[in-house]
């Protein structure tokens, strides 16, 4: 069984010029924490914290 859990993303993106897009994304901002266990709480299986991640990228339009 899995305990319900959520994540909260971002993304941003700024127009630099008319052909330039710079753009940043933020995963998991929360670190959100995933919790197993077997058949009842009271019988812990796994406990798992992702890290949050980062992105930024640059869009070119020819």
């Amino acid at each position: 069984m899995t305990r319900g859990y959520g994540w909260l993303d971002a993304s941003i993106s700024y127009d630099v010029t008319k052909n330039i897009t710079v753009t940043v994304d933020g995963q998991n901002l929360l670190r959100t924490q995933l919790q197993q266990y077997y058949q009842t709480e009271t019988r812990p299986g796994q406990f798992t914290i992702d890290d949050r991640q980062f992105m930024v990228g640059v869009r070119v339009k020819f």
